[in-house]
């Protein structure tokens, strides 16, 4: 009878812990599918900070090039404006040879 209730206890006893055995391995199941989500949490985070990076130094590197093409476009309106200026030098010069001939006509045609 001794034997019946030490082997009773046994089989008890060998049952609860195939049970929290059972129950171990299902919370390291969750666990590891915790830590399988985390890691690709980990990695998808890694992978937008590499993008917002990218696209950082693509808006950086395109307002630099948009302020080489704008400083282009500024030495070329520079250079026109030049250009301009001479033209209007020219034209008031040549106004003003055109009035001192017209002076001269005049008083030539006024004088007998």
């Amino acid at each position: 009878a001794e034997l019946d209730a030490r082997t009773e206890e046994l089989v008890t006893s060998q049952s609860a812990a195939r049970e929290a055995v059972a129950d171990a391995e299902a919370r390291l199941a969750g666990k590891e599918e915790q830590a399988e989500q985390a890691a690709e949490f980990a990695a998808r985070a890694s992978r937008i900070a590499e993008l917002e990076e990218d696209l950082a130094t693509a808006r950086s590197e395109g307002g630099a090039a948009r302020a080489e093409r704008d400083d282009e476009a500024l030495v070329g309106l520079q250079e026109q404006v030049e250009s301009l200026t001479a033209e209007l030098r020219d034209c008031h010069h040549l106004i003003a040879e055109l009035q001192n001939a017209t002076r001269s006509i005049r008083a030539e045609s006024a004088s007998p």
